[in-house]
């Protein structure tokens, strides 16, 4: 990951804080996946989580709930694994192929 994204990151964070803002950010490359929630409540977490799926749901080929079960479910597949025995990339040109692309992850497909 780029290391000037990763230090924004962090700065937005600590800017976050001081100023007692509630954020939720995830960026990834290649796999490689940096996050940060700040806030002073869960509430506020909640808020804001709530919202972005809402907004994913208006832009996405499918709803967040299941988007979210696919990656807590591939997590779980990846951290019971021996590190790196399973690494699938895909490239997606259409996002219509996303649902099918899912489905066989969820079967198992790619195992």
């Amino acid at each position: 990951m780029n290391k000037k994204i990763e230090t924004m990151l962090v700065e937005l964070q600590k800017e976050c804080e001081k100023e007692g803002v509630t954020a939720i950010c995830a960026i990834a490359k290649e796999g490689n996946t940096t996050h940060m929630a700040v806030g002073k409540s869960i509430a506020d977490l909640a808020h804001c989580l709530a919202v972005q799926d809402e907004s994913l749901d208006e832009e996405l080929p499918m709803p967040t709930n299941v988007l979210r079960s696919i990656g807590i479910t591939s997590l779980k597949e990846v951290s019971s694994d021996t590190p790196n025995s399973h690494k699938h990339t895909f490239v997606v040109y259409d996002l219509n192929d996303l649902p099918n692309i899912f489905e066989r992850i969820l079967r198992g497909d790619f195992k």
